[in-house]
């Protein structure tokens, strides 16, 4: 009973991991278009996402390999979870975009 407990919270713990890294990711790339610098967002972002994922990960394969594959299996679900709720819409939005970076950019810095 023991080990399907600890199954059942590293379950968890992917869940809420992806969670928090497909929520951070989303973050980022609707801020990077925004910021001054976009390369520190991105980099911090990702050093900042990795490291959280990466600590969770090795805190629930501390009992055994089974608890990190369940954590795994938790985290990608988490990805087919948003994969589907933020993925392409249909309709013109996903089409071509209709300004650049630097159009968008200067839009931005005009509208202040």
């Amino acid at each position: 009973m023991n080990e399907i407990a600890h199954l059942l919270l590293a379950s968890t713990a992917g869940l809420a991991l992806g969670a928090f890294y497909y929520q951070a990711l989303w973050w980022t790339v609707q801020r990077v278009v925004k910021t001054q610098r976009p390369f520190g967002l991105m980099v911090g972002s990702f050093v900042v996402r990795n490291v959280v994922v990466l600590g969770g990960f090795w805190c629930c394969g501390t009992r055994g390999w089974q608890g990190l594959i369940a954590a795994f299996v938790g985290f990608l679900v988490m990805r087919v979870v948003f994969v589907r709720k933020l993925g392409p819409q249909p309709g013109p939005e996903a089409s071509e975009p209709t300004t650049t970076i630097e159009e968008a950019r200067e839009q931005e810095t005009n509208g202040r």
